[in-house]
């Protein structure tokens, strides 16, 4: 890399990491864009959910060491859990152990925590309860509620979790009947629930940390409270979770002015209008209410300021092409509805550097508010899972964060960088490639574009992306596991948007080889 445009990472990578702690100030929303300073805000993360219960437990170097991890890769916001309900108040990690009853152990380390944060001009992403039981979750809460119910000290046997069992990613689970006749949707009904849950809200918020002396509710760095991780019901309208997250945001904003609101959902929908269902392999599934949730729905409430989205493809049956077209369609939806729109949760398991560039690259493009990678480990943490990472990593996962994060301070700079002089269709990289490769071009402005896969016959294979993008760099995934080896061609035909429209084709060889 030439020296010059070494010093201009360097200085971006600065100007992203070296903010010292009195620098901090509230992230706000302006209609679809996150606001700091007077000025638009993007930004790359990553989750590392097990901050609070490292510090409960002894380990506080690793959790300076993940957010120093986090500011070296210029990453500026991390997701980690603010919850964890437990019957076992011994548990230093255990938070609540009983409807309203905290522990100040657990406390105290969520302090630390948040203190490591602000220290290190990190900004957090903090959830409030977990949809599934790992953590104790909403069914915790379940929990209690029937033990009051039955006028009972503990469960007896009978009462034990039943039901459909829910399953997600990273064997997280939740059982549909929690006891008796008591089950997972009555976390969201149940008047006595709400009420608890509406003390934890107001507990949290309004806590003062022992490090800092500053209340939850005016840190700033704290960038927004999530309702819920991936909240889910069995309500296939979406309407249970809407009017709890409805009320329960309109809650947390009386209490708490300064920060941003999120539901933490998903991203998947009871209807498929709006959505480019041609481009979800066939997963149907995403937009039947399947999980009794509603993206469209949830972003709509007006007590919530952006839209949260997570990404799976291997969990759910999608190719890594597929998931631009997620991230770009949610962008698109939450930006009618006036909002920014976060990525909240992605993983891949394939080529995560490449995969990693393309998706990031496409949130960037199409303005959306962040991206939070799942997710980073560091230090003596043996918090894993198959998409755990740390850095440097083999597969280009923390290169591809970095990336992003200057991409995101690029595109949201007061002077934003100019656009491309021309069309251009680069080589694609890894070439030759066995699997997954990645191609890149570069729009003037504003476009309609295909972009085609041809053999070396001269037959159309398959498109690989077509539709609007902004003018600007973009990255696109060819995923040809169910290719032959061989010689192939990418053919991107561009049509420029104005009142001179200008038309432009070029091509590149590719070579498959397995």
């Amino acid at each position: 890399m030439h020296r010059s445009l070494c010093v201009v990472y360097l200085m971006i990578i600065c100007s992203l990491t070296c903010r010292c702690a009195e620098e901090m100030a509230f992230v706000s929303r302006h209609g679809d864009t996150l606001m700091l300073q007077d000025h638009p805000y993007g930004f790359a993360g990553a989750n590392a959910y097990y901050l609070m219960e490292s510090a409960a437990r002894g380990d506080s170097a690793a959790v300076g060491a993940l957010f120093a991890a986090a500011a070296a890769q210029g990453i500026q916001v991390v997701r980690t859990w603010a919850f964890h309900e437990g019957s076992n108040s011994s548990d230093p990690a255990v938070l609540q152990s009983a409807p309203g009853h905290f522990e100040e152990q657990a406390f105290r380390a969520l302090d630390f925590v948040i203190a490591q944060a602000h220290l290190h001009g990190i900004r957090l992403v903090l959830p409030l309860v977990n949809n599934w039981e790992d953590f104790g979750g909403m069914n915790a809460y379940v929990r209690w509620r029937s033990v009051v119910a039955a006028g009972r000290v503990r469960l007896a046997a009978s009462d034990r979790p039943g039901g459909r069992l829910v399953r997600g990613q990273f064997g997280r689970q939740y059982h549909t009947m929690v006891a008796g006749t008591l089950g997972h949707d009555d976390f969201y009904t149940d008047t006595l629930i709400r009420q608890w849950y509406q003390t934890t809200i107001k507990t949290v918020l309004g806590r003062i940390n022992t490090r800092t002396g500053i209340r939850y509710s005016e840190e700033p760095a704290i960038l927004a409270w999530e309702l819920a991780n991936e909240p889910r019901s069995s309500d296939r309208t979406g309407d249970i979770v809407k009017k709890w997250a409805s009320e329960m945001s309109a809650f947390a904003k009386s209490l708490d002015f300064h920060h941003l609101v999120g539901v933490g959902d998903e991203g998947m929908d009871v209807s498929a209008d709006g959505y480019a269902m041609d481009g979800y392999d066939g997963q149907d599934w995403l937009f039947r209410g399947e999980t009794g949730e509603s993206f469209s729905a949830l972003t709509s409430i007006p007590s919530i300021d952006f839209g949260s989205a997570h990404l799976y493809p291997d969990a759910w049956g999608l190719s890594p092409e597929a998931g631009n077209v997620w991230i770009r369609d949610h962008i698109r939806l939450s930006r009618t509805l006036r909002k920014p729109c976060i990525l909240g949760e992605f993983a891949s398991m394939t080529t995560r550097g490449l995969v990693y560039d393309s998706w990031c690259t496409t949130a960037v493009q199409e303005y959306g508010a962040g991206a939070i990678v799942w997710q980073l480990v560091s230090g003596n943490i043996s918090a894993s899972d198959a998409f755990a990472f740390s850095c440097p990593d083999r597969d280009g996962a923390c290169a591809s964060m970095a990336r992003a994060a200057v991409a995101w301070a690029q595109r949201y700079a007061p002077k934003a960088a100019t656009a491309p002089d021309a069309v251009m269709l680069m080589q694609n990289y890894p070439n030759p490639f066995n699997g997954v490769t990645v191609i890149q071009y570069t729009l003037p402005a504003d476009a309609t574009i295909s972009l085609d896969l041809w053999n070396a016959a001269g037959a159309h294979v398959r498109s690989i992306a077509s539709g609007f993008r902004a003018a600007g760099l973009w990255r696109e995934i060819l995923n040809a596991t169910h290719l032959a080896s061989g010689v192939y061609f990418s053919r991107l035909c561009v049509v420029t948007q104005g009142p001179s429209p200008q038309h432009a084709d070029a091509s590149r060889i590719m070579v498959l080889v397995k």
